[in-house]
């Protein structure tokens, strides 16, 4: 996980929200912030409900609404992944981050 200041960004009914199920049995509601190609892989940043830590995954489409998330268990993938997620928020503006 990471921090990323986000602001108070007020999200909307045409937000994309995943329910993302712990550990523990719990639900965490996530707010797709972008998928994202990086090298031969495409990944995902969600913002839980509530926080402004970013999560990313390793992603997977399964189908048409069905799809697989990967922990990124390696540190190094997960911070060239953090690093290039970072260069694409800088590149846009907070109006325009749907649009990764």
């Amino acid at each position: 996980m990471i921090e990323r200041g986000l602001g108070s960004k007020e999200y909307d009914e045409d937000d994309i929200i995943i329910p993302l199920e712990l550990e523990d049995g719990s639900i965490l509601d996530c707010h797709v912030i972008a998928v994202f190609d990086y090298k031969d892989n495409s990944y995902i940043a969600l913002l839980p409900d509530g926080t402004t830590e970013i999560m990313l995954f390793r992603y997977n489409e399964i189908g048409y609404d069905e799809m697989s998330l990967e922990n990124i268990e390696d540190e190094r993938e997960f911070e060239q992944v953090l690093d290039y997620f970072d260069s694409l928020l800088d590149e846009v503006d907070d109006d325009d981050i749907d649009e990764l």
